[in-house]
């Protein structure tokens, strides 16, 4: 599957290391071997308007997922929405379907506002999802996946996405990616 990591910028050293992601990995799984696996970009385009509940893989998955804000952006530009306690191991993890709403007697969902360069991570068994995005801006957030294992995200980064593919356009000839306003 191509990926971000075979092409420039991000395939230099420094997107490459990022030693502090890997020992969080590392630590968080109990010292088990991290790497970087997956990076690309999330979007939320305008006019989006579901909100899809949902853990990014089952338990047996040791993932981690760093997004950071490429640029500022609205408050209303289709941020992410998390339920805090609901990773394996969470004390709310069972009482959570793997994909649907919130339903009562669980935890409030937590909008999740990133200003340019800010980063959030969380497991794959974190239950999110993004909001609408009834703003006139194109949400990005950059992300990185780091795994046990190495394993390979490719349910959420299949190699069909055109932008992977060779001859796809990377993201970051997208302007909002950029910081310039489309």
């Amino acid at each position: 599957m191509p990926l971000l990591s075979d092409k420039p910028p991000f395939n230099r050293p420094l997107f490459e290391s990022a030693s502090h992601l890997k020992w969080l990995c590392d630590h968080y799984y109990h010292n088990e071997s991290c790497t970087r696996t997956t990076q690309g970009a999330l979007w939320n385009f305008p006019g989006a308007n579901s909100t899809f509940w949902h853990r990014d893989y089952p338990n047996d998955w040791k993932l981690l997922t760093v997004v950071t804000a490429a640029r500022d952006y609205p408050l209303d530009a289709g941020w992410l929405k998390i339920q805090r306690g609901t990773q394996l191991g969470g004390r709310h993890h069972l009482e959570t379907l793997q994909k649907g709403p919130p339903q009562p007697g669980q935890p409030e969902p937590e909008q999740i506002v990133l200003e340019q360069g800010d980063s959030l991570v969380f497991t794959a068994t974190s239950k999110h999802a993004a909001t609408p995005n009834p703003s006139p801006v194109s949400r990005c957030l950059l992300f990185a996946v780091y795994t046990v294992g190495g394993r390979q995200d490719s349910v959420n980064q299949p190699s069909t996405v055109p932008w992977l593919s060779a001859n796809g356009p990377a993201p970051s000839a997208h302007p909002t990616c950029r910081g310039q306003h489309g």
